[in-house]
């Protein structure tokens, strides 16, 4: 304790989240990344309404399908799981591609959650509802653990979490939208744009999300999969 608490910390600011073998405990690195965070709404009120062996399964299903849904994108550097929560922290080194890719991943995030909602309503288990919490910014990202134990973690420090989390905590209530982002992501996508389902026109991605207030922006857009009735 006392040589990490008299140590200084080397850090340095970087392009990209460095691979793993990079990290030590006396080191770390300053690096624009952007966190995403899921959580289900009103997760409490599942066990009032079922045993814990179905509520189990609801969130093994959620969880496996959010994980694997981060995990598909080349960006993704990091993944959280806590109890009914799914964080991941993602690489923006090519900031507008990279942004543009990320929000084409929270809108299959949604997806994935009525797809989810179909199957559970099949098995008559209850439906959820979720939050999605985006942000952009620089973060420190340090080794933390018991040295020697191989029992250690990196860990992501900075408002760019912090934020992300505080959004998807409001996301999806009293009105607000099932995505919520900050006026950092908004700005980042810049110009980057997908193609509208209904007319197949070609829109900037910033057109899906509306201004909430001074510092954020939601939308309830999602990717369209026809053949799951998700349109």
């Amino acid at each position: 304790m006392e040589g990490y608490l008299s140590h200084p910390v080397d850090a340095e600011r970087v392009e990209k989240v460095p691979l793993e073998d990079r990290f030590d405990y006396n080191t770390g690195y300053y690096v624009n990344c952007c966190a995403v965070f899921v959580d289900i709404r009103d997760s409490s009120l599942l066990t009032d309404e079922d045993t814990k062996k179905n509520v189990s399964k609801i969130y093994r299903s959620f969880v496996s399908e959010i994980t694997a849904k981060m995990q598909s994108y080349k960006q993704c550097k990091h993944i959280n799981i806590v109890g009914d929560c799914v964080s991941g922290v993602f690489n923006t080194s090519n900031r507008q591609e990279d942004l543009s890719a990320i929000f084409m991943m929270v809108g299959g995030v949604n997806t994935l959650i009525k797809m989810l909602n179909r199957s559970l309503k099949n098995h008559n288990l209850p439906e959820i509802e979720v939050g999605i919490g985006i942000d952009y910014g620089e973060s420190l990202v340090v080794k933390a653990g018991y040295k020697g134990s191989g029992l250690d973690e990196l860990v992501w420090m900075g408002d760019v979490v912090n934020n992300a989390a505080h959004l998807c905590n409001d996301a999806n209530k009293d009105g607000k939208p099932v995505v919520l982002c900050s006026v950092n992501f908004y700005n980042g996508l810049g110009t980057s744009t997908c193609k509208r389902y209904y007319d197949q026109k070609t829109v900037q991605c910033k057109s899906f999300l509306k201004n909430i207030d001074e510092n954020t922006y939601g939308g309830y857009y999602w990717k369209v999969l026809p053949n799951f009735g998700v349109d």
